[in-house]
């Protein structure tokens, strides 16, 4: 799936995503013992053909069980929503997004401490890629030149 494709998913269906990236593989059954709110069989089976159809989950058969396993990463789930929020709510701002995390929510010393090495991390990569980037000035015409008079 595309990173351009916006994951349009309901609280439940994010929690039966969960069961199976946590699981790897898993049945109705397994995903119906583990959710944090019980739901009746039919309705996970129902769900996760949904899931299905709308590209997240596959399935092969185990004799006449059929084992699900996620198409899309958690990563990829997490970034694509993320991007998302932050166009919708912070105007495209990572700088807002960030900014309103950090002081809106506690973080621990830790986290803070993490935060600012993956920030030091991500100045290092963009100057690399700024230092390896060719130098695009290609040569101006001379004024009159491929300039006929009559």
């Amino acid at each position: 799936m595309s990173m351009d494709r916006e994951f349009r998913l309901g609280n439940r269906e994010l929690e039966i995503l969960s069961v199976v990236w946590e699981l790897g593989d898993a049945t109705v059954h397994d995903v119906c013992e583990r959710l944090k709110r019980p739901g009746a069989y039919t309705t996970i089976l129902t769900m996760m053909r949904t899931l299905e159809s709308k590209g997240y989950l596959t399935h092969h058969s185990f004799g006449r069980t059929f084992v699900y396993r996620t198409v899309v990463s958690l990563e990829e789930v997490q970034t694509a929503r993320l991007l998302e929020v932050r166009k919708r709510l912070f105007g495209g701002s990572s700088l807002s997004l960030v900014s309103s995390m950090v002081n809106n929510s506690p973080m621990s010393e830790t986290e803070l401490s993490e935060l600012r090495s993956l920030l030091e991390q991500a100045c290092e990569a963009r100057n690399r890629l700024a230092d390896q980037a060719p130098v695009d000035n290609p040569p101006r015409p001379t004024a009159g030149v491929g300039i006929r008079m009559a």
